[in-house]
């Protein structure tokens, strides 16, 4: 278990700015950025990490080879993409130690607006991350799909209605059933 010490340790004490290939080794056997020779270039070479001044991460994914172009010249590929790019990462102009100590304090169910004030980001962002969070949580449960329960074993079920009254009125409640179970000893559950 990782603690909110470690990962400000683990980006030696930067929360903001250029990565160590360090922290980057950290990030990459997390499986949060990809591991070097994975991710290639549009000529099918293997890109590997450099120094960028350019990127706000300090690094990029880059291909050095040489392949022979329509006029038939050795020209060098010189592709590069962000790190970010297909990561969690993408498209957000929040540090990566942001990114990981809002999923960390997410997941420790601390308040948004704790987060909010600690990570001096925006309302509307810590609201998207927040969202953003749910749905890996809610595809991680349907990828993972597994029986609960057994002889011996508790489960705990329940059953939700998800939506508002149309023009507050009225009793009758447009929306979404939702059904759920929590394995009491394992805390292991499913939403139906």
């Amino acid at each position: 278990m990782t603690s909110i010490i470690e990962i400000y340790e683990i980006f030696e004490h930067k929360t903001s700015g250029h990565l160590s290939m360090s922290v980057i080794s950290v990030l990459q056997s997390w499986g949060l950025i990809a591991k070097n020779n994975v991710i290639k270039c549009n000529k099918g070479h293997f890109l590997e990490l450099c120094p960028s001044t350019s990127y706000c991460d300090g690094v990029v994914w880059r291909c050095k080879q040489t392949y022979i172009n329509s006029s038939k010249k050795k020209v060098k590929c010189n592709f590069y993409q962000s790190i970010r790019k297909c990561t969690f990462f993408s498209k957000s102009h929040l540090s990566i130690y942001q990114i990981v100590t809002f999923a960390y304090l997410w997941t420790e169910k601390v308040s948004l607006e704790f987060i909010r004030n600690q990570l001096k980001i925006a309302r509307q962002s810590s609201v998207d991350w927040a969202s953003f969070h749910r749905e890996v949580v809610f595809d991680g449960m349907i990828l993972r799909h597994q029986k609960i329960g057994g002889p011996g074993l508790i489960v705990e079920i329940d059953e939700s209605k998800f939506g508002r009254r149309k023009y507050h009125r009225g009793h009758r409640v447009e929306g979404q059933w939702v059904f759920g179970g929590v394995e009491r000893e394992t805390g292991r559950c499913f939403l139906v």
